[in-house]
């Protein structure tokens, strides 16, 4: 297209205008997409009101929409009621373990920040999940017969444990880290080293004074 041909207009003799790149960013920001809390929280708001002011078979069906909808805003609180992390888990008594688990992590490290309640969801995970590889290896065990696959798959579930298990322990360490408290400490001295070109500032005395005998 030729630079010089002119910008076409719409229905009102307005020219298209082109919208700028900062200008895009600032209205795909402005964009409630679907899965977005504030896009699920306000219909559960409208379907709240909708069942208290509903009666009989439509108070049914008030609450049938609205049980649906508060089960996709679940999400919005699993950091606190642990339900996502959970479900990440095979058997239901490792779920209730892991929710458990990670309540009574954030309540030993009194965990407040985001960080850190992730950090506890992590190493309740990783241990239930390294109870979960280990009773799925401990069954595999009993088996009698031996085979070249029942030994790949004993050598992939020991590796499963020992790599839950490091992970429950690099989450716990900077569990640890994090709530550790800061240590100020003041120092004086009188030497100062540097690593590289070191030099040494040491504080002297003035060199005494030599006493002038002639004369």
């Amino acid at each position: 297209m030729d630079s010089k041909t002119p910008i076409k207009a719409d229905q009102n003799n307005k020219p298209a205008r082109i919208l700028s790149v900062e200008e895009l960013r600032k209205l795909l920001s402005s964009i409630d997409f679907s899965i977005a809390p504030k896009t699920i929280l306000k219909p559960a708001q409208t379907l709240m009101r909708e069942y208290d002011n509903a009666t009989g078979e439509q108070k049914e069906q008030a609450l049938k929409k609205l049980d649906e909808k508060l089960n996709e805003a679940l999400a919005i609180v699993a950091l606190d009621k642990h339900n996502l992390i959970a479900n990440a888990l095979y058997r239901d008594n490792y779920r209730t373990l892991s929710i458990e688990i990670a309540d009574q992590l954030i309540a030993e490290y009194s965990c407040n920040t985001t960080t850190e309640k992730m950090l506890a969801e992590t190493a309740s995970w990783a241990y239930c999940r390294m109870l979960e590889y280990s009773y799925r290896l401990s069954g595999f065990i009993q088996i009698d017969y031996l085979s070249a696959e029942k030994n790949g798959y004993y050598n992939a579930l020991s590796l499963c444990v020992d790599r839950a298990n490091r992970q429950f322990l690099a989450a716990i360490h900077s569990l640890r880290q994090i709530k550790q408290p800061k240590v100020n400490i003041t120092f004086k001295a009188h030497n100062a080293f540097v690593a590289q070109n070191q030099q040494v500032n040491a504080q002297q005395d003035d060199p005494p004074t030599e006493k002038n005998n002639a004369g």
